[in-house]
């Protein structure tokens, strides 16, 4: 694992498993080409105004927030529904978190 891959000590300095793997994604989620292969799935998956997105299981949430951003109804669903609200919230510049059922 490299150091872009890896969490940062602060990151998981008395950090839940929970707290670790969001680190793990987010640092995932920075790249090279991570937002353009997500922009890409996106567009297969024909993601846009009057579509419907459920991602399970969405980690820090960030796919729920740009799918918002580009109109789809997007809702994510995993363990702690609350976290991950706030989570999309958190990436998308708090911007709204997905709108699906509360």
């Amino acid at each position: 694992m490299t150091s872009e891959t890896s969490p940062s000590p602060a990151a998981t300095d008395g950090a839940t498993p929970d707290d670790e793997l969001l680190a793990r994604l987010d640092a995932a989620d920075r790249l090279p080409g991570a937002e353009r292969l997500r922009s890409r799935s996106y567009d297969l998956l024909g993601a846009g105004p009057c579509s419907t997105v459920l991602d399970v299981g969405c980690g820090a949430g960030r796919a729920v927030a740009e799918l918002t951003e580009r109109g789809a109804r997007a809702i994510g669903g995993g363990r702690e529904r609350a976290h991950d609200r706030r989570r999309a919230a958190a990436v998308a510049g708090g911007g709204p978190a997905g709108r699906g059922p509360r």
